[in-house]
């Protein structure tokens, strides 16, 4: 997959749409510009752009669903998540990659149906960025809750159930 590089002229944020890749360099630092690259490149090469497609024709189709409107925002905070996590993951510094996306959110967004570097909300993705990650441990644990939960849901109706069968078989008789 090859990613084109188009340079922006004008004063329109960074952002990215299938393999395309538009940016104005003269707005950024070079170090900015390499994050702006590793965020973008991320949305490129995990077509984010079809997940963005698929949200908006969702939404189209179910337009009078507050709920879709909902999905469709948090489908786009998603994709943001998962492209910080690869910029983070590729050695850049969490706090200077923090200060740079706050650098970009006071300047114009572009086209929505794009994946922009400087998606709101800005507050949330660095939360996330900052959340620690879960150990295996915990994550075994969260394994044996589901098995333990389903079985206390069954003995609770065990009671509810055996009425039913007797109501069923008082009345058959």
């Amino acid at each position: 997959m090859i990613t084109e590089v188009y340079l922006l002229t004008n004063d329109e944020g960074p952002f990215s749409f299938f393999d395309w890749i538009f940016i104005n360099p003269e707005r950024h630092k070079s170090d900015e510009i390499e994050e702006i690259m590793m965020h973008e490149l991320t949305h490129c090469q995990q077509l984010h752009s079809i997940d963005i497609i698929f949200s908006e024709l969702f939404c189209i189709i179910f337009w009078f669903n507050p709920f879709v409107w909902l999905l469709k925002r948090e489908v786009r905070l998603n994709l943001e998540y998962l492209a910080d996590r690869s910029v983070l993951d590729n050695g850049v510094d969490n706090k200077e990659y923090q200060y740079h996306l706050l650098g970009l959110t006071y300047r114009n967004n572009v086209a929505t149906i794009s994946n922009n570097f400087n998606v709101l909300p800005i507050k949330k993705r660095i939360k996330m960025m900052n959340k620690k990650k879960t150990n295996n441990s915990m994550r075994v644990k969260y394994v044996l809750y589901v098995p333990m939960i389903v079985m206390l849901l069954i003995v609770s109706n065990i009671d509810s159930i055996a009425r039913s069968v007797t109501n069923v078989t008082v009345d058959n008789k």
